[in-house]
């Protein structure tokens, strides 16, 4: 089926799930960007408060998809981009605020050699000095790191990422098509990441462009009346593993699988301390469940991909450097073992 173009038309995506505290700010922000060829989907996954309710008053022009159960953040978008009309695919979180001129640069972006997914430099809602993200960096045990994360803000140039922030980029639909969309299993977390991943092994680029702006409320710890902390890490953990299987080649799991082990030792002695040590164990199981249709997916990447993963990681880390979890035991022993192991290993790749 043919995908529906018209003109340059942007979709912007809106995922939301109680999401009355930021919407409508999200929403007049956008209605004020420079670039006027858009439509609005809104995908609500099940809201129980007034979030449908304050759209359809303020903005009825906005299109609204009402899931009847909460599908996640991957299903949800994939909903979106299906019932979309534009060329453009620009997919937002509902904390997040646009500038007047962010999206002409991200659309100009597109044009650049091989390049498939743009982001603009993302600041910190509520301190709009400090950085929140200028793409992801990217560990090869598959941990993704917020780039420059809380660094006050600075002047820099307009690059190639590893990975970009799923909470606001743009691509295009023939492109998140061809690509199979988001890993609906994924549900929310890493599904980014997985798609930076899937991006790349195909031989294309993520560019960051610095000259758009757009503003996040991120948190790292969420809020437990929306969701509970342990939930969060079930599913990077889960997910974290999943990118791997998935993405890397099986010369390459094998020649890091002891860096595996000794960092899943690692994180199953941090839920345990978290009295989370039950969610890792589900993670485990869920994949065990699932490794068939897993397999299938990895099948699919491994055949298609066009480049090796020496490309893929040549700008992969090996330092565990995120701030929120920085302790004398990672400083001194895990990423000191973590570094010299990957320098070596790398050689190999």
């Amino acid at each position: 089926m043919k995908i529906p173009q018209t003109n340059n038309l942007v979709s912007i995506i809106i995922v939301t799930f109680n999401s009355k505290e930021y919407i409508l700010t999200c929403l007049k922000a956008i209605y004020q960007s420079n670039y006027r060829l858009i439509e609005i989907i809104v995908v609500d996954n099940n809201s129980t408060d007034s979030t449908i309710d304050l759209i359809s008053h303020s903005y009825p022009k906005v299109k609204i998809i009402r899931n009847v159960k909460n599908l996640g953040y991957a299903e949800g978008n994939n909903a979106g981009v299906k019932n979309a009309q534009g060329k453009y695919i620009a997919i937002i979180n509902p904390d997040t605020q646009v500038s007047p001129n962010w999206l002409k640069p991200l659309v100009d972006g597109l044009d650049s050699k091989n390049t498939a997914v743009c982001q603009p430099k993302i600041m910190l809602l509520k301190q709009k000095n400090l950085i929140n993200c200028t793409g992801k960096e990217t560990h090869f045990l598959g941990f993704e790191w917020l780039k420059d994360y809380k660094k006050e803000d600075y002047n820099l140039n307009s690059s190639t990422i590893s990975s970009f922030s799923g909470s606001i980029f743009l691509t295009t639909k023939i492109f998140f098509t061809k690509l199979g969309g988001f890993d609906e299993s994924f549900f929310m977390y890493y599904e980014d990441g997985d798609f930076s991943w899937r991006t790349r092994l195909l031989g294309k680029n993520l560019l960051l462009i610095s000259s758009s702006l757009a503003f996040h409320d991120y948190k790292f710890t969420p809020n437990e009346n929306y969701q509970k902390t342990k939930q969060k890490f079930y599913f990077l953990e889960r997910n974290r593993l999943i990118l791997m299987i998935k993405n890397y080649s099986t010369r390459t799991l094998i020649l890091i699988f002891p860096a595996i082990i000794l960092m899943e030792l690692g994180m199953n002695i941090y839920f345990l301390s978290k009295g989370w040590w039950l969610e890792k164990i589900k993670g485990y199981i869920w994949i065990i469940a699932n490794i068939k249709n897993i397999e299938t997916k990895r099948s699919f990447i491994q055949k298609s991909r066009v480049i090796s993963d020496k490309e893929l990681s040549s700008d992969f880390i090996s330092k565990i450097n995120y701030k929120e979890f920085d302790n004398l035991i990672l400083s001194y022993f895990i990423n000191p073992l973590l570094c010299t192991y990957w320098k070596v290993i790398k050689k190999l790749i």
